[in-house]
Order: C-alpha cells, then structure tokens, then sequence
C-alpha cells in the first residue's frame, strides 16, 4: 500500500500552485484594466448607467458564494480605480519604462533654507471661510497638491473666483459664497468633506459628495450614525455601500447641545466648530468624550478667537453663539508638521543645519516630535512666536549611544512613517532599537525594504542575508514613499530603489527637486534665500 504523502511534503506544491493562481489573477486584473479603457473611451471615465450595471452584476455574482460587504464594494470600487503600466514594446523608438529610483543622496551635511508649506487643513478652512464671508486672501506658500486642486475646484463650482500661481492661492473679493444644491468631488482628501460637509450641515441643504483613491473608500459609517442628531442624514449612492458617493441631506435644525461620540474623527469636529457661528442659534458642544479634547478646544480657541467669533469654553466644552466673522493679516496658519518632520531629520541623519521658515504648530504631534528629535540630539531653536526653525545636528554616524525615546503619542498612523524612519536609520547606524508590537504591515514591509528584520525580543536588526545594493520597495502610500527616501539617507553602501516615486508628488509636488539636491537645495550659496513670511494678505 502506498503511504500518503506527508503534510510537509505537500507544501512546497501548494505554496507554487498558491503563487501561479496569484499570477493569473493578476493577468485577468490586467486584462480588465484595459477593458475598461476602451469603455471609457476618449471620454475618460464610464456613463454611470454603464458603471451602475458592472456594480450589480458583481455584487449578484458575490452574493453567490460570500457575505463579506468588503468582497461586495470594496474590492469592486478597489479594481475600477487600479492602474497598471504602460504595455512594452519592441519598438527601437518605444521609451524604456524606468522600474525604480535610486535613492541615493550625497552622505554630506546639508546646509539649506526654505518656508515650510501651510498646513492644508487650516488653509482650506480660512479659504472656506473668506468664500463664504466674500472676502478676498491669498495664501502663500500652498503645497498645491491633488486633494488641494479638488478643494480649490470645489470652491470655483460654489461661485468662488479663486486664481494660483505656483505656490500662491489667491481669493477675490466677490459676493458671500451660497452653499446651493450641488455635486462637489472632494478628490483624495477626506478633510475637503469635513470642512464642506459641516457647512451644508448648519444649514438646510442638499449636497452631493464624490471622491477618488482610497477616500473613495473611507468608512462613514460612523459617521453616518451621528449625523441624526444633527438633523442632518447620509444616503449613499451605491446599495449596500458606506462610502462614497454619498447624497449629504440637512434640516439646518440643530440642538442646543452636541455630544461628540468618541469615535467621530478630530477633523470632523474641527471643521463642525468652524461652521457653527453660522447656525441660527448659539450650540454647546460637548467634547469629554474626545480622547484630544484639550487639543480640540485650544485649536478652536485659536481659530474662532481669531475671526472674531463669539466662544465660551467650560470643562471639556465650548458654547459658540451665531457672529458675523472676519479674515485678516492675524490669522497665522501652522506648517505642515508631518511634512516639516522629515525635513527636521535630515540633519539629523546627515548632519549639518537648515532653516524653515513657518509657523510651528502648538499641538501634542508637533511637540512630541520636537521632544523626539531634541532627544536623539538635533538642536532645535524655534524664533519668535514659533515662526522660525533653526536645526542642527551632527549625524548619526558621529553620534555616541542614543536611543529612541518612547512616545507613544507619535505611533499613530499619521506620525507611524516619521517613527519608523528614525527606528530604521537608527539601526542602520549601528544603534540598538526596540520596536513597539502590532506596528503593522505596512510598518513591517517598511523595516524589510530597508533591508532589516525584527527579532524575537522586538529589536530590529540588519538581516545579513539581505543584499543591501539591491533593496527594492513599493510603498503604500506617499507617507510611506516618503519615510523610505528620508531612511535611504541612512542607507549602507548603494542606494535604496523605490518603485513608486511619483507617488510623493500626490501630498509634496515639489519634494523630488529638494531632495535631488542635498545636500544644498535651491541654492548656490552658503546658506539659502528665505522668503520674508507673510502667510495671509488682505
């Protein structure tokens, strides 16, 4: 009698098999794509009628075989928005696809100046509210990347006369902003439909909300729970869904008190208390519940008290009473802090100084990360009224002992990025790290396209069977791109290669000109031009 074959043994089959049904999967993928673009056609996108079809049929033939609502909207939504490479050929005229950038900067100390990019979250929101005030701003320098254009467009389609200028946005003096009945796409920022949203909110209203990318999957179902209390409901287009596109419907009726559930996003709350003047009766708004309440009240503090609004602030509350607000030179808008902290660590990987001219945000993030880097010997010194950085450090290579100070504040998915760079370049420089568990995938696959492992004690550490002239990574995100170009600066031997460069440019359009030219950037002199600071003109 034969024996059968043991469960190790099949394995290695399974594993192939595993591997070969992967790759046809991603054949049909391809030929779907391209599928699709002959729907689209010359009009660049499918009829809705047509793409309303393609969604039925697959969420019937789902039904079938699984109940995941993922396998039925998620993954349909994923694969409409896929993109792949041009096809090859042949041809002696056909340009070579280039398959990864090299990350390679100069190991020397830099030495550069420039003014850090606006926060996007605050420039929307004094545009939003000059707009609807019908007051003129301009507002420099704007990062102008793809989530601000769609903010920008949102503006134009709601009768805002709205003019750029490479960094510069600039809003004319016309008639009040009125918040019609309207289609608006947000493009891939989440906070464009906080900020619109919170506005048609307060008032009776209808609206439409389209996004792209991974906001057109957001979550809102959350959301979509609270919003009754508000007088105000989320129909989504799509059945069975819970993200985007969504119909926004609102009686303009609020309470005259608002507890902000827990998990409601900080933005959402932001932006609801930025729109709150304009409601017809004075609103309490309840935030205990917040785990960044004393962070929430003080930016609103901040913001409200600046356009005038009348404000009055409890114990982990804030009562806000209908006021006729006002823009003007005195509204200071922060830097970019998650942008501004890769920017800080160069020469803390390098060595050197530069100096950023922007406004340092007072918030826990930025602190922390001014706490982190002041920890592991960057000299930090802000100017007057926190508008100007002066770093200097003297690279990790000359550096003694140093550690990674806990902060567990920054290990947060918007600040995960900037912590995994300075634990990899960390040990990269020879340093002993120990990671925090459950960082994630995304966390994991950074650490191993750098080239380092995590033992069984949670210390990273260079896998010696790696072939570090030839690490190759793709990041997830630009975030990610970006932790990975500031890491290579920190690199062994050759450069890191990165698939997926140009996806920076979606969050930083100008990063790629700043970092080709460590170490100096912009300049030809021994320490860069700064741009005199004047973030609002009236």
């Amino acid at each position: 009698m034969k024996r059968a074959p043991s469960q190790q043994n099949q394995r290695p089959s399974l594993r192939e098999d595993l591997i070969a049904l992967d790759r046809q999967i991603l054949h049909l993928l391809l030929r779907r794509y391209n599928l699709l673009q002959h729907m689209k056609g010359t009009r660049g996108f499918l009829i809705p009628s047509e793409e309303k079809e393609l969604r039925e049929a697959w969420q019937a033939e789902v039904s079938r075989v699984s109940q995941d609502a993922r396998l039925s909207s998620e993954f349909f939504t994923l694969m409409q928005d896929l993109r792949f490479l041009p096809k090859q050929t042949h041809a002696p005229e056909a340009p070579k696809i280039r398959q990864a950038f090299n990350l390679a900067p100069a190991k020397k100390a830099v030495n550069f100046g420039l003014n850090l990019p606006l926060d996007p979250f605050y420039a929307h929101s004094y545009l939003l509210l000059a707009a609807l005030l019908g007051e003129s701003l301009k507002l420099t320098p704007c990062l102008m990347h793809d989530g601000q254009h769609a903010f920008l467009r949102c503006l134009s389609d709601l009768g805002a006369k709205i003019t750029t200028k490479n960094e510069c946005v600039e809003l004319v003096k016309g008639a009040p902003l009125k918040l019609e009945d309207q289609s608006l796409h947000i493009g891939c920022d989440i906070n464009n439909f906080y900020l619109l949203a919170a506005q048609y909110i307060v008032r009776p209203s209808r609206v439409r909300f389209t996004a792209e990318g991974n906001v057109k999957l957001a979550n809102l179902q959350k959301l979509a729970h609270f919003l009754p209390q508000l007088g105000a409901r989320i129909m989504y287009v799509v059945p069975k869904s819970s993200s985007f596109p969504i119909r926004l419907e609102s009686s303009g009726v609020l309470p005259d008190k608002i507890i902000i559930p827990s998990e409601i996003q900080d933005e959402f709350c932001l932006a609801l208390l930025w729109a709150l003047p304009f409601a017809e009766e004075p609103v309490q708004v309840d935030l205990r519940g917040k785990a960044h309440c004393a962070q929430i009240l003080q930016a609103a503090q901040d913001f409200l008290g600046a356009c005038k609004a009348h404000v009055q602030i409890g114990d982990g509350t804030i009562e806000i009473t209908p006021s006729l607000l006002k823009t003007g030179p005195e509204l200071e808008i922060p830097c970019e802090v998650h942008l501004a902290s890769f920017l800080l660590t160069l020469p803390l990987l390098l060595g050197g100084s530069c100096t950023l001219n922007g406004l340092w945000p007072k918030n826990e993030v930025a602190q922390k990360v001014q706490e982190v880097l002041q920890a592991l010997g960057l000299k930090f010194r802000l100017g007057a009224n926190n508008n100007l950085l002066h770093v200097q450090g003297e690279g990790l290579a000359q550096m003694g002992d140093i550690s990674l100070p806990k902060a567990q504040a920054l290990f947060r998915a918007d600040t995960l990025p900037f912590m995994c760079t300075l634990q990899a370049a960390l040990t990269l420089a020879g340093k002993k790290v120990q990671v925090p568990n459950d960082l994630g995938y995304e966390a994991l696959s950074f650490f191993r396209g750098c080239g380092l492992e995590i033992d069984e004690q949670g210390n990273l550490f260079k896998d010696p069977q790696v072939d570090t002239a030839n690490l190759m990574w793709t990041a997830p995100s630009a975030t990610w791109a970006l932790a990975y170009a500031t890491c290579a600066c920190q690199r062994l031997g050759a450069g890191f290669k990165l698939t997926n460069a140009g996806i920076i440019t979606q969050i930083w359009p100008k990063y790629w000109a700043l970092y080709n030219g460590l170490p100096t950037p912009f300049c030809n002199t021994e320490h860069a031009p700064i741009i005199k600071r004047r973030h609002i003109v009236e």
